[in-house]
């Protein structure tokens, strides 16, 4: 992870850190790292934003409702939500990462249909649950997504949960959904993926 004041922080099991030759405390700019987790046999994903909210943005967001088209989703809408995806493109499904049954689900709608569905799950055992989304190609750009965004956010709060947004680095759409959403970037977070 990077964040915005320059700090790298490496997390690694001790076999994969001394695969890779890492040191504790070692200092390592891009170059280095990618050498190192070459050297372990490995490749690293390519960056992804990371958004959340600012403490002092939180009583805003939690003192807005949602607007009446959106509401949360569940196993009922299974259909309508398989509607949805077959508008978007296979790797835009992938990459959004949004399921009606994950932990959280919230879906806003245009008469009967989902134009814009937004799904969180906790994320390994932390206090942030991880946010995907995912709109209609042809209701993009009306504000669908931050509306979902904000009222799943709301949610996750209402559980005991910080919000995070992630979006691969190139998604300028998505990072602009976050920003649009009031989300404030505070670091670059790269993986090693589970293929490699």
């Amino acid at each position: 992870m990077l964040t915005l004041d320059g700090r790298r922080l490496v997390a690694a099991s001790p076999a994969f850190a001394a695969r890779a030759s890492l040191v504790d405390g070692a200092r390592l700019d891009d170059d280095a790292l990618v050498e190192a987790v070459a050297r372990a046999g490995a490749r690293l994903n390519g960056p992804d934003h990371i958004f959340g909210f600012d403490d002092a943005h939180l009583p805003r967001l939690m003192g807005e409702g949602n607007a009446a088209s959106i509401r949360r989703l569940g196993p009922a809408d299974a259909d309508r939500f398989a509607r949805l995806t077959d508008t978007c493109s296979p790797s835009e499904v992938d990459e959004a990462y949004v399921e009606v049954d994950h932990w959280a689900a919230f879906g806003l709608f245009d008469g009967d249909e989902i134009v814009s569905a937004a799904s969180a799950y906790p994320w390994r055992d932390s206090v942030v649950a991880d946010i995907g989304i995912l709109t209609r190609p042809d209701h993009r750009g009306r504000g669908h997504a931050r509306a979902v965004v904000r009222a799943i956010s709301r949610h996750i709060v209402d559980e005991g949960y910080q919000p995070l947004y992630r979006c691969q680095v190139d998604n300028l759409a998505s990072a602009a959904t976050a920003r649009r959403s009031a989300m404030t970037r505070f670091a670059l977070w790269d993986v090693i993926p589970d293929d490699t």
